[in-house]
C-alpha cells in the first residue's frame, strides 16, 4: 500500500513540469540554474545574497554536478521528500492507511511540489526523528544524532529549529499544566521567530 501510495506521489511529483509549483516556478528553477555555473565558493556567497539556506544551495550544486536537467532535480526532491515520508508512515504510524489519508488530504502533496526546502528539511527531521526513536542505542548517542539532524535540516530552512522543541515534548507529562506552557512557549517562539 505504501509503495503504491507514495510510489504514485513521487511519480507525480517527478514527472511535473518545472512551471507546477509556485515557488518551484518562481525562485527553485532559476537558483538551481544559477548555482549550477557557480564555483563551490561562490555558492555560500550566492545563498547568503539570495536568502537560501546554505544546506539547500550545497544541495542544488551536488544536483547540478549529476545533471544539468532541472527535471532530474524535480525528480530527486520529489524521491527524497516523498520516499522518506512513505518510509516513515510504514515504519512508525500505527495506522498506515489513515496516515497516507492524511498526508493527501491536507494537501501535504501538493504542497512538497512547491515548498522544497521545508520538504526537504522535513524529511532530514523524519530521519533524525527516527534515530531518536530507536530505543536500542544509547539515550544520549540519540539525543545528539537528533540535534545533529536538526540542524542540518535547518541549513536546508532555518524553520527546522523549531523541532529541538521535540526534545522537550517528549520529557513532558501530558496534563492541564504542561500543555498550556507548551502552547504558550509556541505562541512565543513563534511570535520571536515571526
Amino acid at each position: 500500500y505504501v509503495v503504491f501510495s507514495f510510489g504514485s506521489m513521487i511519480l507525480l511529483g517527478a514527472l511535473r513540469k518545472y512551471t507546477v509549483g509556485r515557488d518551484l516556478a518562481a525562485h527553485y528553477t532559476d537558483s538551481f540554474e544559477n548555482i549550477r555555473w557557480l564555483g563551490w565558493v561562490d555558492v555560500l556567497w550566492y545563498s547568503a545574497k539570495v536568502g537560501y539556506e546554505t544546506g539547500y544551495a550545497y544541495y542544488c550544486k551536488v544536483l547540478s554536478m549529476i545533471s544539468a536537467d532541472i527535471q532530474i532535480f524535480i525528480a530527486v526532491t520529489s524521491l527524497v521528500i516523498f520516499g522518506v515520508l512513505g518510509w516513515f508512515i510504514y515504519k512508525y504510524s500505527e495506522d498506515v492507511v489513515f496516515s497516507t489519508f492524511v498526508t493527501i488530504n491536507v494537501c501535504l502533496q501538493y504542497m512538497f511540489m512547491s515548498i522544497l526546502r521545508q520538504g526537504l528539511a522535513i524529511s532530514i527531521v523524519l530521519i533524525g526523528l527516527a534515530y531518536y526513536l530507536d530505543h536500542s542505542k544509547q539515550k544520549i548517542i540519540r539525543y545528539i544524532v537528533f540535534v545533529v539532524f536538526v540542524l542540518f535540516a535547518s541549513t536546508f530552512h532555518s524553520s527546522a529549529i523549531i523541532c529541538l522543541g521535540f526534545l522537550v515534548l517528549d520529557k513532558l507529562k501530558f496534563n492541564r499544566k504542561s500543555i498550556i506552557w507548551v502552547f504558550s512557549g509556541t505562541v512565543l517562539i513563534y511570535g520571536i521567530y515571526h
